[in-house]
């Protein structure tokens, strides 16, 4: 199906043995505090009391960066559309006497990641109630990955640099725009790519995008950003660097359903992370594999509930060698373009 996440795939009948889910949170607030803090708040998405514990104080504020209730009705609505991927293309259940588990649950520490992910998993298998560990590493910018010096470093290679000072004054004017209808501080520094392109996304979101940002300009502001982390992820040792705690509990993962002798189940597991993890993510995944993920039109960042779906499936002479395949999808919220399916044996 067109909003399909994980897709049907006529060379695996099979049920899988395993299928991973790595996500994009849903709709958020901005994490740039905006003046229009007493807007926002009344979007926010209520939070369980017992979410509370997986917040890391410094991630957890009032207003800012939180999931809203539009984000948790996009997971929602991601959570369900996967259950019914399972049950249409692999006759597989959820239900509490179905054939299908969550056996894992992880987020990154961010109120956003922790409730969208609690959102998908009310959506996928309300059922099901599995406890949600907290892994920092699966954000590319964790200060845990020592990796500040050498993204500087790629950042000030001079063609990137000069890159930047023609796109001085374009800055400049966005962050213009927005001090003068009232958003930010008059004394408001000019804001880089990242920053405008939240603030910008966030506002259009609910409509309140000024009119002097006209979507020639969104774009742009969305294109220099991609310019900027195509260069940080075509880096080897980087994006090695940032993808290797995720990617490593991925593969583990492969090797123990490949391994499974049970093939009346399957294991379910999701990850709740940023943009930049997908973005991350599929780069390795480009770069390992010599696949070409991101065509040059209609590229874009990761939107909100945006997936990277795995399947691992049993092949057809599985007698003959007990061989598996990976089976990927990348989807965008609401499915349509962007997507793409690849085979690799196992």
């Amino acid at each position: 199906s067109a909003g399909a996440i994980l897709r049907r795939n006529s060379g695996f009948l099979a049920r899988p043995r395993l299928v991973q889910i790595i996500h994009r949170h849903g709709s958020r607030t901005p994490i740039t505090p905006l003046n229009n803090e007493s807007f926002w708040l009344k979007v926010l998405a209520p939070e369980p009391e017992a979410e509370a514990q997986h917040t890391h104080p410094l991630k957890h504020t009032k207003t800012w960066g939180r999931l809203t209730t539009k984000g948790r009705d996009q997971m929602r609505s991601a959570g369900e559309q996967l259950r019914d991927d399972l049950r249409n293309h692999y006759e597989t259940s959820v239900e509490s006497s179905g054939n299908a588990t969550v056996t894992k649950a992880v987020s990154t520490g961010y109120h956003r990641t922790v409730l969208s992910l609690r959102s998908f998993l009310e959506g996928l298998a309300p059922d099901q109630q599995p406890e949600i560990c907290i892994d920092d590493l699966m954000d590319p910018f964790c200060p845990a990955h020592n990796s500040r010096d050498q993204l500087e470093g790629i950042l000030s290679d001079p063609e990137i640099l000069q890159v930047e000072e023609t796109m001085v004054e374009f800055r400049q004017n966005m962050t213009q725009i927005l001090i003068k209808h009232g958003y930010l501080d008059p004394n408001q520094d000019v804001l880089g790519w990242p920053w405008l392109f939240e603030i910008t996304h966030c506002l259009m979101d609910y409509n309140k995008l000024p009119n002097d940002i006209n979507q020639a300009d969104v774009r742009c502001i969305e294109q220099n950003l991609l310019r900027r982390w195509k260069a940080m992820y075509a880096h080897h040792g980087y994006r090695k660097r940032v993808t290797s705690p995720l990617k490593s509990t991925l593969e583990q993962s492969w090797r123990e359903a490949a391994g499974c002798s049970d093939v009346d189940k399957t294991d379910i597991e999701v990850y709740s992370a940023h943009d930049s993890t997908v973005f991350a993510l599929l780069s390795e995944l480009e770069h390992e594999y010599d696949l070409t993920l991101f065509p040059d039109e209609g590229q874009c960042i990761p939107p909100y509930a945006s997936t990277i779906s795995c399947g691992v499936f049993p092949s057809e002479n599985e007698a003959g060698g007990g061989s598996c395949f990976l089976h990927f999808s990348f989807g965008r919220a609401g499915g349509g373009e962007g997507g793409f399916d690849i085979e690799y044996k196992l």
